[in-house]
């Protein structure tokens, strides 16, 4: 998968795992927990998956169900306002999320469907 010009930014990696740690000592649970955030990540996974699989690929039809996810994560998990004010990481964690998602939206469309892909998606 082509990236393009994206690069990841150091020091200041994604708050994807919650700070505290249980008694336990049990390894840190993620920070986003929402179906909606579950769902959007799985369907990345899955395209990301198909990639390399042996057999023929419907790209459209995984497309959609990224889309879709991604649809449904953004009416139901809100970044800016109470959110950033409350729990910042939880907004820069599903600030990460919508940049993988654009990154593989990305992708998809110049990789896999060979189209044009607007700078701005």
């Amino acid at each position: 998968w082509g990236v393009s010009n994206w690069q990841i930014v150091e020091p200041n990696p994604i708050p994807w795992l919650k700070d505290d740690v249980g008694a336990d000592d049990k390894p840190l649970p993620l920070r986003l927990v929402h179906p909606a955030e579950w769902d959007l990540i799985a369907q990345i996974v899955d395209l990301l998956d198909a990639t390399g699989a042996l057999t023929q690929v419907n790209w459209v039809k995984r497309g959609m169900a990224l889309s879709q996810a991604f649809e449904e994560f953004y009416r139901n998990c809100r970044i800016w306002g109470e959110v950033m004010n409350q729990d910042p990481k939880l907004a820069q964690a599903r600030l990460g999320l919508v940049g993988m998602t654009q990154i593989v939206v990305r992708s998809l469309l110049q990789d896999q469907l060979e189209l044009f892909s607007p700078v701005e998606l």
